[in-house]
Formats: C-alpha cells, sequence, structure tokens
C-alpha cells in the first residue's frame, strides 16, 4: 500500500499562498527502495527532505518519507489549483520484481502572493487640511502571523507609528498605522489589513505612496505606487501693512491637479461681515501638467477705502473649496506729533516729536510682525518737517525764516519711528505757525509692504507769555491804593509774582491788600490781579517800577513785564507850624486840591471892639503855603503869626528939662511954692488951667471931647540921681473915648504941635502969657534925646517957666538934635529888640510892637 498525506494540515481544497512552504509525506509498505514526488504529473526534484525511516506496523513494515517544498503560483492573478502525488519502487532479493506505487493526488489551492485589496495604482485626490487614508488588504490563507506590514512615501520608510521626517529632523507626514488580521468572505481565507492615515494633509505629503507585507519565511508582497495629488493654497496671502493713500495688491495662488478658481473676501470692521473683494483676476499655469496646475489670483485696493482689518482668499475645485487663513491688513494711517497745540515760553525751545509706525503688524492687537530669523520687521522711510507761516497757504520746508534743528530719527521698543525737530529760541513772529511731520514710507517686497507719504496733522505752535501788565493808576498818593493786573497766555496756569526789584514786593513799602489769580473757563488765558497799597514816596527818584514775573515751570525762563507807578506825597501827612506865638484863637486852614497838593492858610481872630488882627509875614513865614505832591512839604516852612493890632486906648507926653546948673529941686516933696509935687500936680491936672495939658492937648479941645485926661497918670518927677545932671520931667496921659488905630491918629490927638511946652509956671488966669525967662538962672534944656521905656513920646522943652530960658541959648542945632534922636532910638531899638520874641512883630508903617510904640519926632522949629 502507498499514500500520501499534506500536513499543515493539507487536506483536500487547502488554500495555500504562493512561496510558501509545504510538507508532503508518503508511506509505502512493504520498503520501497525509492520515493519521487510530483506537481501535475511533473517530477518534483527540488524539494528538502524532512524525515525517512521504516516503521513497523501490524500491517508490516512501511517506509516513510516527509519532504518540504516550495509551493509556486503559475504567474496569473487568479488562484492556482496545484495536483501533489508521490510514486514508489519497490524491489529486493526475495523479490526482484519493481513495483511502483502512485499515491492519490492532494490538491492544494495556491492563492497568487499579491495584495488582495491596496492603493490603485492611479493618482489619488486630497484637499489641504483633510485627513487621507490609505488601505492595504494581503491574503494570509495559512494564517502565518509572522508577518511585517510596512508603508513607505516616495520609497521612504514610515514609520510604525505613521510619522515621516526628513535628514533635518522635521516631520513631513503625521500620520497613523494600524494594523490586523480579519478574514475575507469574498475569498475564503484570512487576510492581513493595514491602514494608513495622513491625519492632515499638506502639500508636502503630495507624493507616491506604497504598502507591503513580509513573512518570516521570506514571502513578501508589496503594493503598486499610488499618487496622493494635494489641492491646496500654496501661496496664502500675506500680512499686509500699507500706507493710508496708496493702493495694495492682495495676491493668493492655489495649485493641484486641476485649475482653481481664486476669490477674495475682508471681514469688515463694522458687523464682522464676510464680503467679497471686487476686481479679482487670476492666471493659470499648466506648464508643470495638469496634474501641477498653478492658479494665481489678485486684487487691488485702496487703502483709502479699507473697511476691514483681515481678508482671505478661496481656491475652488468643482464644488470643494479651500479658505486660506486670515490674515491682518493694517493701514498706517497717520503720524502724529505730541498735540495739535504746542506750547512754548517767548524765548525759549520748544521740542516737537513726530511719531509714526515703523514696526509693522500682524494682528489688530498690535503685535509686531516678524521676519523668517524671528526679528521685528520695519518699515524704512525718511522723516523731515514742514512749516505754514502766517502768511502762506501751504506747507513748505523749514528755511531760515525759523531758527530750529532736527534730531537724528530712531525707533523705540514700542515700534514707534521718533524724530523731533527743536524750534526756538522762540520769537513773536512765530505764533500760530503750524508744523507737519511727513513721512515717506518705502515699498517692501519683502515685507509686503506698500509705501507712500503720510503727514501729521497739523501743530500749531502757540507762544506763551505776558500778554499784558497794566495799572488802574500811573500816579498815587502816599496811602492810596492802585490795581495791578497781570495777563499772561499759556497752557497751564503759570506762577505768577509781582515784585518791585524783580524777584519780591518791599513790604516796607507796599502792602497787598488783596491778590487773586483766575484762569478763564476752558481758555489759556490766565489773570492775575493785585491790589496794592503804597506807603512811600517815590516821586523823588523819578517813580518805581513795577515788575510782573510769570513762571510757566518745566524749566522754561520766566517772562517779566514792567510797568512804572510814581507814588507823590501824601500832603495830608505834611506838618506846618507858624513862627512865633500865635493868638490863642488863630487858626489854618487847610485845603485839598484836586492835583493831590494841599494849602494851608492863616486864619485869624475876629477883630474885637478894641482888637483887629492882621497877617505878619515875613521871608520864612507867610499867610499861606503850599504843599505840593511831588515834595512832600510845605514853602514857606511857617505860617505867618496874626499881629494883634489893639486899639490905642490912651496917649502919654512927656518933656525932660535938664536942670543940671540948679541948686533948687522940682516936684518932690519937699519942693515949696509952685513947684512943690503938689502944685505942680494940681497946676498940670486942673482942667480950667492955663497950664498943664488941657490947653495944648487936642482931643481935649475938640468940641465933642475925644478924651479925658488920666489924671492920675499926669504929673511931673524930678530925677536927681546925676548930680550933674538934673532933670524935671513933665507928662501926661490922655484916654481916649473911642479907639484909635493908628499911631498917626493917636499924635493927632494926644499930642501938642510941634515946639509947644508944657506950662507949668505962672499959672493963674492972669499969668496965661508969661514973660519970657532967660536959661541962665534954671539950666538949660537936654541937650540930647534921651527916651524912657515907658515913655510914648519924648519932646525936648526950651525952657522952665518964669526962668527965662533961651531956646537959642541951647547951643544944640535942629540938625544935631534930630540925628542924636534918630541914632538913640535906633540904639535902644537894636538894644531891645535885637533876639526875636514870639510877640514881635514887624510892621510896615512905624516901628510897633504889641504893647507899646515909640515914635521919634522933632518938635522944633527953627
Amino acid at each position: 500500500s502507498s499514500g500520501i498525506n499534506a500536513e499543515w494540515p493539507l487536506r483536500p481544497g487547502t488554500k495555500v499562498l504562493a512561496g510558501f512552504t509545504i510538507t508532503l509525506s508518503c508511506n509505502i509498505p512493504g520498503g520501497a527502495k525509492s520515493i519521487s514526488w510530483f506537481e501535475d504529473g511533473d517530477e518534483i526534484l527540488e524539494y528538502r527532505k524532512i524525515d525517512e525511516n521504516t516503521v513497523q506496523t501490524n500491517k508490516g513494515l512501511i517506509e516513510q518519507m516527509s519532504v518540504s517544498l516550495k509551493v509556486k503560483h503559475s504567474g496569473s492573478n487568479d488562484n492556482t489549483l496545484k495536483n501533489y502525488t508521490c510514486k514508489g519502487k519497490i524491489y529486493d532479493q526475495f523479490c526482484p520484481d519493481v513495483h511502483e506505487f502512485e499515491s492519490a493526488p492532494v490538491t492544494v489551492d495556491v492563492i497568487p502572493a499579491q495584495p488582495i485589496d491596496g492603493p490603485g495604482k492611479y493618482g489619488e485626490t486630497s484637499y489641504e487640511g483633510d485627513s487621507y487614508e490609505f488601505t492595504c488588504k494581503f491574503p494570509n490563507p495559512m494564517n502565518d502571523r509572522s508577518y511585517n506590514v510596512y508603508w513607505k512615501y516616495n520609497n521612504k520608510r514610515i514609520l510604525n507609528n505613521g510619522d515621516l521626517y526628513d535628514k533635518s529632523g522635521n516631520r513631513i507626514i503625521d500620520g497613523e498605522i494600524h494594523t490586523f488580521d480579519d478574514y475575507s468572505e469574498e475569498f475564503g481565507i484570512p487576510i492581513i489589513e493595514s491602514r494608513f492615515k495622513i491625519l492632515a494633509v499638506n502639500p508636502k505629503t503630495r507624493g507616491e505612496y506604497q504598502c507591503g507585507v513580509t513573512w518570516r519565511n521570506g514571502v513578501m508582497i508589496k503594493s503598486e505606487e499610488a499618487f496622493l495629488y494635494v489641492r491646496h493654497i500654496s501661496l496664502p496671502p500675506r500680512i499686509t501693512n500699507a500706507v493710508s493713500g496708496s493702493t495694495a495688491t492682495l495676491r493668493c495662488t492655489a495649485q493641484g491637479n486641476g485649475a482653481a478658481q481664486i476669490s477674495f473676501y475682508k471681514i469688515t470692521n463694522s458687523d464682522g461681515r464676510n464680503i467679497t473683494i471686487s476686481g479679482a483676476t487670476q492666471t493659470d499655469d499648466s506648464s508643470g501638467g495638469l496634474d501641477d496646475t498653478v492658479s494665481e489670483g489678485q486684487v487691488v485696493v485702496q487703502t483709502a477705502d479699507s473697511d476691514f482689518d483681515y481678508f482671505y482668499c478661496n481656491a475652488t475645485w468643482g464644488n470643494r473649496s479651500l479658505v486660506s487663513e486670515r490674515v491682518y491688513f493694517n493701514v498706517f494711517e497717520t503720524c502724529t506729533n505730541d498735540e495739535t497745540e504746542a506750547w512754548g515760553v517767548l524765548g525759549s525751545v520748544i521740542k516737537i516729536e513726530c511719531l509714526s509706525d515703523a514696526a509693522l503688524k500682524d494682528s489688530e492687537h498690535g503685535t509686531q510682525y516678524q521676519d523668517e530669523y524671528g526679528r521685528v520687521a520695519y518699515a524704512d522711510a525718511s522723516v523731515g518737517w514742514l512749516y505754514k507761516g502766517q502768511n502762506d497757504t501751504d506747507f513748505k520746508p523749514i528755511d531760515d525764516e525759523i531758527r530750529y534743528s532736527l534730531e537724528s530719527p530712531w525707533i523705540g521698543f514700542d515700534g514707534q519711528r521718533r524724530r523731533a525737530i527743536t524750534i526756538g529760541p522762540l520769537e513773536s513772529s512765530y505764533l500760530n505757525n503750524e508744523f507737519v511731520c511727513s513721512v515717506d514710507y518705502t515699498d517692501s517686497d519683502r515685507y509686503n509692504f506698500f509705501g507712500g507719504e503720510i503727514r501729521s496733522s497739523p501743530t500749531t505752535l502757540k507762544i506763551s507769555n505776558i500778554k499784558s501788565f497794566t495799572t488802574d493808576y500811573n500816579e498815587v498818593i502816599e496811602g492810596q491804593t492802585f490795581n495791578l493786573t497781570c495777563t499772561a497766555e499759556g497752557e497751564t496756569k503759570p506762577e505768577f509774582t509781582v515784585s518791585n526789584d524783580m524777584r519780591s514786593l518791599d513790604k516796607s513799602r507796599y502792602t497787598i491788600i488783596t491778590e487773586s489769580i483766575e484762569s478763564k473757563s476752558n481758555s489759556t488765558v490766565h489773570v492775575a490781579k493785585y491790589q496794592i497799597q503804597s506807603n512811600f514816596a517815590t516821586v523823588i527818584q523819578g517813580g518805581q517800577d513795577f515788575y510782573c514775573s510769570v513762571d510757566f515751570g518745566s524749566n522754561s525762563p520766566e517772562r517779566m513785564e514792567k510797568l512804572k507807578i510814581t507814588t507823590y506825597y501824601n500832603c495830608s501827612n505834611a506838618k506846618i507850624s507858624v513862627l512865633g506865638k500865635a493868638p490863642a484863637t488863630q487858626s489854618i486852614d487847610y485845603e485839598d486840591g484836586q492835583d493831590g497838593n494841599r494849602n494851608a492858610t492863616v486864619t485869624c481872630p475876629a477883630d474885637t471892639n478894641n482888637t483887629r488882627y492882621s497877617i505878619y509875614e515875613s521871608t520864612q513865614a507867610k499867610g499861606k503855603a503850599v504843599c505840593k505832591k511831588d515834595k512832600g512839604y510845605y514853602e514857606p516852612s511857617y505860617l505867618a503869626i496874626c499881629l494883634a493890632s489893639r486899639a490905642f486906648e490912651n496917649g502919654r507926653f512927656e518933656q525932660i528939662w535938664n536942670l543940671k546948673d540948679t541948686t533948687d529941686t522940682y516936684c518932690t516933696d519937699s519942693s515949696t511954692g509952685e513947684y512943690s509935687k503938689t502944685e505942680m500936680t494940681e497946676t498940670l491936672t486942673t482942667k480950667n488951667s492955663k497950664c498943664g495939658p488941657y490947653p495944648i492937648v487936642p482931643c481935649l479941645n475938640l468940641k465933642d471931647s475925644e478924651c479925658t485926661l488920666d489924671v492920675e497918670k499926669t504929673g511931673c518927677r524930678w530925677d536927681e540921681s546925676d548930680s550933674a545932671n538934673k532933670r524935671l520931667h513933665v507928662f501926661y496921659q490922655v484916654n481916649f473915648n473911642k479907639p484909635v488905630w493908628t499911631i498917626q491918629e493917636r499924635k493927632d490927638l494926644a499930642h501938642p504941635d510941634p515946639g509947644t511946652k508944657i506950662k507949668f509956671w505962672d499959672c493963674p488966669e492972669t499969668l496965661q502969657n508969661p514973660g519970657r525967662r532967660t536959661a541962665s538962672k534954671r539950666g538949660r534944656l537936654l541937650d540930647r534925646m534921651a527916651v524912657d521905656q515907658d515913655s510914648d513920646m519924648v519932646v525936648l522943652a526950651d525952657e522952665v517957666k518964669g526962668k527965662g530960658k533961651n531956646y537959642n541959648a541951647l547951643g544944640i542945632g535942629i540938625a544935631g538934635v534930630v540925628a542924636a534922636a534918630i541914632f538913640i532910638a535906633a540904639l535902644l531899638y537894636k538894644r531891645r529888640y535885637s533876639k526875636r520874641t514870639p510877640d514881635m512883630t514887624i510892621g510896615t508903617g512905624e516901628f510897633e510892637m504889641t504893647d507899646r510904640s515909640v515914635v521919634v519926632r522933632n518938635h522944633y522949629t527953627t
């Protein structure tokens, strides 16, 4: 008997993968001398003998042989049935005839070594950002799990986790691989299924993909290469920075197997809507083949009309579109100066700084755009300044009309380009000049920047200064107040200082009554008001300069204006007194003039019945004095006194007789006869007597008697104190019945006619015309004039009653008498009034004193 057993197990209809090895075992009884193996009738020459031995069984000896051989496939894609048989030959010495035995065939279904399912050999289409999955299925009829599945991209082995990296370590493919055993109902055999998924398709994943499996026995199956086409936006829109007023070109490029339709959209600032940007154009380039078509689109926008911060593009293939990421669209709208108004102090300098965008922006948050090296990207630009004067119609480059200097431009950490202009020292003519900063940007393809010129809004130059410094009075009087108003213009309220020496106000001369500083609402005008009392006259020094100093701070110079105020003397404070002793009721009347001067006038007491007053003036004292405000004192320095002119109540007359040779005495108590004191006094005071005053005094002889003889003060007196010059004094006094105001009137009333003697001898009625006596018996008249201080008048007598005195015998000429009288009067006056007294007044008529008068008269006639 003979037989064949296909192990593994080999049963009729067993499926075997081509290339795998099967084991065949053949049993021939009786000890076969040879065993041969056949596949579809053809002897198999290549096999590996695994085992060969003789086994004793209950049926006798059996020859056993096991061989291993590789199953081959016919090369078609379909399964192939293979019939395997073994043949044995038996012969020996006992049986020399050769007997052949052939086993029954064992049929094996050979599966071709090729994928059951896998990427097609034609291209696959994917879209950037999508995921894409490849699947491979391999037959594994023997369910041999010693396999290894792999995937390749452009003939490069993909890692088992599905990733692929380039030589620099950059990941090209982000994927994942899942491999598992399965059973194919279609083929009725176990299979191996592997899935490779690209998580995010990108332009780098475009290429050829292949999968394969290998078994430990060396059997290998690999798929055909499949090409993956990636439709993508190859050049998406770039972050765009552009200068306001310029145009910017937005670009977008798509690439893939087939032309795409490019369109642009903006996201509006107002409501965030997506709106198509009209006017887009595109070109398609298929020079690289239809499987690699480049579609480039662009659209031009006016930055002045831009109402969006972000934009994006669409690339559409049929009913499928790809949308680019939105990118920032930044417009450099303006460059800015510090402020719309720049304030500087007259005479100082002011710096105006221009700020303009330099760093490119990549978002609405103001983040700075960085280049491929991680550095902040800046727009190239030149910065200059223009100005417009008050008479200019447009801005022009700064010339020599303005004093200025420019700083070098620089860029700060905030991405702003700065360039400052320093103007000054400021002059008044610069007021309200306007300055603008001009920035000229340069295009940059590298940074996708669209340049142009941009200007700042004008900055108007304002000058801080004192607008006015005024006063309500340029001339004041001591003690009066005046108002100072200092008006300044500046951005902020300055510090005001009013002074009279450019530092402070002299408080010993001036007192601030009120002080206020006001700033008008919403205005740059500031007003300081001071009410000041002047306590010191400055007219002599030509007035006082007052200064208003204004400090606007920030180390700026103080501005100062001055004005002059003259303070005149207050004549109300000037003092004046009378020169001499004034009557108790004398007063001084003051009158203020409108010009600040003041008059002081003497007012004398009212006249009475017996007293009249008149002003006694001298070079030092007048009845009226004037104090002028520019001097502050009265001129003249004194007021005159009021001279009391009292009415003469009486008149006195006295004659002196020089009786030096006599041995007799007259008018004494020891005298006898008619020359006794009693007799002589009675003779002199008897009204009806022909002697004494009655016959010779005019006022006593008037029809209406104007005086009365004062008998108490009428009489005689003997003086023999000088034995060599004995004298007889005969005198009288009359009292006036009404006031007599002048010396002349008193003289006319009280004095006898010149040459008249008071007669005191031969007084009986029969002796009214006595004979002339000689002077030899009674002495001579005084040859010079002597005046007693109580005398009112001195008359030189020429004879004595009854002694026959001869006037010519005196030996004194008339001229000598007059000269002597004047000389003696002058000596007496000098002696008595050489020192001024408060009671003395020098009149304009005769010499007068308050209480008495002296009149020197010549009573002689030739």
